[in-house]
């Protein structure tokens, strides 16, 4: 190769250079997307730097010449992209047709292969994925001489091949080399200035971070992996009253944080150094110099060296006291506005409750005086209009005298309600005292049973029994007062009993408490009604006590003396099945080892063995008429033993062989005469059983004879007839 063919190349490879600094200057000033303008302005310059080479070429032979702009337009194509490099393609193309020459053809053909090769190879070098650049860049370079070779055929035929075998060298040895070179160089100027402009950003950052950082309403701190300080700002310093060299190099869990969270921050600190979960955003008070406490939210960094070890937390407080100040303002003002409201909801609630009792109390009083005016009335209108009778002259003395029955009984019913009044207004006065006497416990419910149980009324089918186990045990207590709970209890129970029985005993329990019991069959009583009726002038049913009758203080005087004996009243209800009342009085421990348990007989069995002759057994559901055949055997000191069921006569025919004669009323609850006598014929047939019956028709007096009665008495009963009755059969 001849020395100036050497020289020509150097000279193009030099102006390359210039292109290679034409690049960093115009092209890399700015990591802005390029403007149209840039671009066209960029391939104006690329097409004047082609021009200048084109202008200092070797010469291969006459009209033949040859540059390295092969060389720019490929790695304007990579660099540049389209647009610039096809402005200089352009521009070196029309210069080189203007210039003519033998490889005119051949030079604009080199023109538009290497530019178009390098604007390919831009787009679609991801698809070869290069690792080395240095090989990418001579691979290209090698393809885009090889293809200029091959124009080489565009040459005329005499010179075509001797231009193959002098340039071939050339181009593999110093043109392909020479694109790799170039592009290495503006790949490292790419990358120079890349990391200039991410310097410049990183300086920028660097310096607004520390604006940041040494602003004067945000906390900003360093710390390395020991909570050492390393920096901290002046807002800092100035809000804790430390100077700067008094807190660098200081610990800072040790120096600001308070006692009660240390611990807990430090244990945050040590995971998040080790990389066991980093927190970003943290609260914490502080504590200044004198002692000050101020309410910090942390925002925290990481900070890394070149190995990628977190080698410290860069912090940023935002300072939340005033906030947490005004926010336990509003705590503290929402506490005692909820505390008012409380207040006004409890006095909401107690006016509330004072004018439902208000409320109730104007109901009661209505109920009390409609009921007062009712109880008073009625026995009044009795006593009023039977007095009136008696005035009438001629009046028959059995008249008259039912006429005074009715005027005392309802006099004994009046004075009984006014009673009642003044009791319970002298026990909520506490004029009521307790008394004491020695009683016979099984006297007392003995005496009960036998008062009681003619004051059921005929048409209730209800039996009044006794308990046999009753206690054989004498006791001190205030007789008068415990005989009337046990009335007020045994009244309501018979009153609100329709049909079955009602029960009552007592019996020792613990050893020191003697309870008594009274249980009726009767409508019962709701739960929530279980404490309601103990109050005075209550009743369940305000409907119910006018059509029961009562005044609705007989519960709250007993619960009154229970207690001032020092018991206490309960009550088990269930509604439709009946209830059980209780109560108990305490025993003296004398009382308790002098206790006796003995078991009481049937009253009528203990009747029939208080004469040796025979006895009368009355089977009698009407109380009147029971009453009238009690008086008339009295004067003749027959003993009698009175039922008033069917299944009652019975029971006492079968367990008393004393039993000689039978009065049998016909019509009675739970089992009539006619079912009575066949049972009483089964188990003793000899039995004398005569009818008494209110039927006087002629085909009552078939039926009862067809019955098997031994005789039968009509209604009302001859006493004349009934005794000769009596003597025939049992004298």
């Amino acid at each position: 190769m001849e020395t100036s063919i050497i020289l020509g190349l150097l000279q193009n490879i030099g102006i390359l250079v210039a292109f290679a600094l034409v690049y960093e200057i115009t092209w890399l000033k700015s990591d802005a997307p390029k403007t149209l303008t840039a671009k066209l302005l960029s391939g104006i310059i690329i097409g004047g730097i082609g021009v200048v080479l084109m202008f200092s070429p070797w010469t291969l032979m006459p009209g033949i010449t040859f540059d390295t702009r092969s060389i720019m337009l490929a790695v304007s194509g990579l660099f540049f992209g389209f647009i610039p490099t096809l402005v200089a393609m352009l521009i070196t193309a029309g210069v080189r047709l203007w210039m003519g020459g033998g490889g005119v053809w051949m030079g604009v053909a080199v023109i538009f292969s290497s530019g178009t090769i390098g604007v390919l190879w831009k787009q679609y070098r991801h698809l070869l994925a290069f690792k080395n650049k240095y090989i990418e860049l001579l691979l290209l370079g090698l393809v885009v001489h090889l293809v200029m070779l091959g124009w080489s055929l565009l040459l005329p035929v005499a010179v075509s091949w001797t231009t193959v075998k002098t340039i071939f060298l050339p181009l593999i040895i110093i043109y392909t080399p020479g694109t790799m070179f170039l592009g290495i160089l503006m790949m490292n100027q790419t990358r120079n200035v890349q990391n200039r402009f991410a310097l410049e950003k990183v300086n920028e950052l660097e310096r607004r971070l520390s604006q940041i950082m040494r602003s004067g309403n945000i906390v900003s701190l360093i710390l390395d992996a020991d909570a050492r300080i390393l920096f901290c700002n002046k807002y800092l310093t100035d809000l804790t009253g430390y100077t700067e060299q008094e807190v660098l190099q200081r610990d800072w869990l040790h120096v600001f944080l308070p006692p009660e969270v240390r611990k807990e921050v430090e244990s945050i600190f040590r995971k998040s150094i080790k990389g066991d979960g980093f927190v970003e955003v943290y609260e914490n008070e502080i504590i200044g110099k004198s002692g000050d406490r101020f309410f910090i939210s942390w925002h925290n960094t990481r900070l890394f060296d070149e190995k990628n070890r977190m080698i410290g937390v860069a912090c940023l407080g935002v300072n939340l006291s005033q906030r947490k100040l005004m926010e336990q303002q509003l705590y503290d003002s929402n506490l005692k506005l909820e505390e008012k409201n409380s207040q006004y909801k409890a006095l909401n609630q107690e006016l509330l409750v004072a004018k439902t009792k208000a409320e109730e109390s104007d109901r009661l009083k209505s109920a009390f005086l409609a009921n007062l005016s009712h109880e008073i009335r009625t026995p009044m209108n009795a006593i009023l209009g039977f007095t009136d009778l008696l005035r009438i002259p001629d009046l028959e003395v059995s008249e008259k005298e039912g006429y005074i029955n009715v005027v005392h009984k309802s006099g004994r019913h009046l004075l009984s309600i006014i009673n009642d009044i003044i009791e319970m207004s002298r026990i909520e006065a506490g004029f009521v005292e307790l008394g004491s006497n020695k009683i016979s416990i099984k006297g007392l419910m003995h005496d009960l049973y036998q008062t009681l149980k003619v004051t059921i009324p005929e048409e209730k089918k209800v039996t009044l029994e006794l308990e046999k186990s009753i206690p054989e045990l004498n006791i001190s207590v205030d007789e008068v007062k415990l005989k009337q709970v046990l009335i007020n209890l045994l009244s309501n129970a018979i009153k609100y009993t329709e049909k079955g029985s009602v029960t009552f005993g007592c019996e020792v329990e613990k050893m020191n408490e003697l309870h008594f019991w009274v249980q009726d069959t009767g409508i019962g009583i709701e739960k929530k009604y279980h404490e309601l009726i103990f109050n005075r002038f209550r009743q369940v049913d305000e409907e119910l006590k006018f059509a029961r009758g009562g005044f609705g203080l007989g519960l709250s005087i007993s619960k009154a003396y229970v207690e001032m004996m020092g018991g206490k009243l309960s009550l088990n209800s269930e509604l439709g099945i009946g209830s059980r009342f209780s109560f108990f009085i305490p025993l003296t421990e004398a009382e308790s080892r002098a206790e006796q348990l003995a078991v009481i007989e049937d009253l009528p069995a203990a009747q029939s063995r208080q004469d040796t002759r025979m006895h009368i057994l009355i089977a009698e559901d009407d109380q009147d008429n029971s009453y009238y055949l009690k008086a008339l055997f009295k004067k003749r000191k027959y003993p009698v033993i009175y039922v008033t069921n069917g299944l009652q006569a019975v029971e006492v025919c079968n367990n008393n062989p004393e039993v000689g004669l039978v009065l049998m009323d016909i019509k009675m609850p739970v089992m009539d005469g006619y079912m009575a006598l066949i049972e009483i014929r089964k188990i003793k047939p000899d039995l004398k059983v005569i009818a008494q019956t209110a039927y006087a028709l002629e085909e009552d007096e078939v039926k009862i004879t067809e019955a098997g009665f031994d005789g039968y008495l009509t209604k009302p009963i001859n006493k004349e007839l009934l005794f000769r009755v009596v003597d025939q059969y049992l004298c």
